[in-house]
């Protein structure tokens, strides 16, 4: 048995069901008419599958201790696997600061200037120097999705604000 594997498919399954139980059915609108999908319907759907697929994973988890099974190194990291530590407490609040700013951002800059600059930066991070491809992929990306999300589902991405 992995503790690991145990902890996280606990902390998903608590997750999924805050989300189902009370955060979904709180915070999203009935749907315009009869004939639409009500808007809880995809948020519903991927919490239901991370609920059903956490419980998978604790199911696995606790079956291998009972089976007798040594938990086999990981294949990425080995035997120096070590879990959580500071290094990835930084990346992660690393992470979460970067999601902040670019959340308010958005607010006054709007979708596809934010998501153009924060993609070329992260591609530009990962190693790629084409500037080519970070104009095409960095630029074409962020109309595409604000394309997609307004011709299919009829939302409006943020916008930016002229005073």
């Amino acid at each position: 048995m992995r503790i690991t594997d145990l902890i996280a498919a606990a902390i998903l399954i608590t997750l999924s069901l805050v989300c189902l139980v009370w955060l979904i059915p709180s915070f999203t609108a009935p749907p315009e008419s009869a004939l639409d999908l009500r808007p809880s319907f995809m948020p519903n759907l991927a919490m239901g599958s991370i609920f059903l697929l956490a419980g998978l994973m604790f199911y696995l988890s606790l079956k291998k201790q009972e089976i007798g099974e040594q938990p086999l190194d990981d294949e990425e990291f080995g035997g120096e696997a070590s879990g959580f530590g500071v290094t990835e407490l930084v990346y992660l609040a690393t992470w979460v600061f970067a999601s902040m700013v670019i959340m308010v951002s958005m607010k006054f800059f709007g979708y596809q200037i934010i998501a153009s600059l924060f993609l070329i930066s992260m591609m530009f991070y990962c190693g790629q120097r084409r500037l080519l491809i970070l104009a095409l992929v960095g630029v074409g990306m962020p109309v595409l999705i604000w394309q997609i999300t307004w011709h299919a589902f009829s939302i409006q991405l943020p916008m930016i604000k002229l005073y």
